[in-house]
């Protein structure tokens, strides 16, 4: 058999577990936790140590870097205390949320104002997206070329799924690799608002970032990418090893036979005993295939 039962069952789990886990990081907004220590920020303001412009002091309620908050691909939202004064809206999982801007469709033209670096940030984010979600499509049919390789014992569908599942790693990758390269330009490249260059000092001083449980969910999703890979890869190699020589019931067995034998079983053999001929026309005949026999004989030299 190409796949025993333990590997059918190994690969099938983990292209169920890969799917969800892909499904509940995409969805979900705790890739980064983004924790804000406003009553520090309070303390320091009220005691010296710290100031805020006039304008930071009248924002300090009103916008988002003064809150804690979670970040997923889609929307940012607010665990514990809400901005006043932004447009806010309920998620499935009962917090206060708005969603990322990645300017799609752009119908007022506002990244023609964009800055080169800026722009580079929203290609990155919008490719990444792109990536995720060609691998989840890789990873869904894998799964079901999985399955029907090992149903059928087709070699060709288990190499097509360690081919898909090779293509799901490597999209998600560089999906991953994607979504890091937003953060760096976030933190140290963008030096405009809402990031974190343009904070004012004391914001930059108790505020901490640290990446969530979403983010791990994406992680431990591509180990599991990686091991379906090696399992249909392993199928795909044990099916392969079932040449003919193994002697299988459908096997070929080639028969080598001695040219002598050959030769003896292709040459015409004139049986006189299965002829009804006269002797004297017989004897006329063999005369005729005689001469025959010495012109053609006589050409050739």
């Amino acid at each position: 058999m190409p796949c025993s039962a333990i590997t059918l069952s190994l690969a099938t789990v983990a292209g169920v577990v890969a799917v969800t886990l892909l499904g509940i990081a995409f969805g979900t907004d705790n890739w980064v936790y983004i924790r804000v220590d406003r009553k520090q920020i309070q303390e320091d303001m009220a005691s010296g140590v710290g100031t805020l412009s006039a304008a930071d002091q009248e924002r300090f309620e009103s916008e988002a870097i003064y809150r804690s908050r979670t970040q997923g691909l889609f929307r940012t939202c607010f665990p514990e205390s809400r901005p006043k004064g932004v447009d806010l809206y309920l998620s499935p999982v009962e917090t206060y949320c708005e969603n990322i801007n990645y300017y799609i469709p752009d119908e007022e033209n506002l990244t023609k104002t964009f800055s080169e670096e800026l722009m580079a940030r929203l290609h990155m984010a919008r490719s990444m997206i792109a990536l995720f979600i060609v691998a989840f499509f890789f990873i869904f049919v894998a799964f079901w070329t999985g399955v029907v390789g090992c149903w059928r014992r087709s070699a060709g569908n288990i190499g097509t799924t360690a081919a898909l599942m090779l293509f799901a790693c490597l999209f998600s990758a560089g999906a991953m690799g994607l979504w890091h390269g937003v953060q760096y330009f976030e933190q140290k490249k963008l030096n405009e608002e809402p990031y974190y260059r343009s904070w004012p000092p004391l914001a930059k001083k108790y505020t901490d970032a640290d990446v969530d449980w979403s983010f791990y969910l994406a992680v431990g999703r591509r180990g599991l990418d990686l091991l379906e890979l090696l399992v249909s890869r392993y199928r795909f190699d044990h099916s392969a090893k079932r040449t003919p020589e193994a002697g299988g019931a459908g096997a070929v067995r080639h028969v080598s036979v001695p040219d002598k034998v050959v030769q003896r079983r292709l040459r015409p053999r004139l049986r006189l005993q299965h002829l009804q001929l006269p002797w004297p026309v017989l004897r006329l005949t063999v005369r005729r295939l005689q001469l025959l026999t010495w012109v053609d004989a006589s050409c050739r030299h």
